[in-house]
């Protein structure tokens, strides 16, 4: 497992919801950190490895927000998406639910 030698992995949980669980090296709690580890390694089958990336604040009037854009999926297929922004790169249950919205036509799947 590379994640385990390595601090450029985020772990998550496979069922995870508004960032619960999240684990990013040296931004979780030392305590969260080694807790999460110790998930993955046990049950590594309700967990997910992603690579680490930098994520870049936007420019608000009321300073930086770092934001989140996911997709909901069913059978691979997307069905749905949504967004999230917070003061500080992880986003967690203390992030705010902003609007996503896509404008007619912008998509090959009218069903979104």
């Amino acid at each position: 497992m590379r994640w385990r030698d390595d601090g450029g992995w985020v772990l998550k949980p496979v069922l995870g919801r508004v960032g619960d669980l999240i684990g990013v090296e040296g931004a979780t709690e030392e305590r969260e950190w080694k807790t999460i580890r110790r998930g993955a390694r046990w049950s590594p089958r309700h967990w997910v490895a992603q690579r680490r990336f930098a994520a870049v604040p936007l420019a608000t009037p009321d300073g930086g927000v770092y934001p989140c854009l996911g997709v909901y999926t069913i059978d691979g297929r997307a069905a749905g998406a949504y967004g999230r922004a917070a003061r500080r790169p992880r986003i967690d249950h203390l992030a705010q639910d902003v609007a996503v919205l896509i404008a007619q036509g912008e998509t090959n799947d009218e069903r979104i």
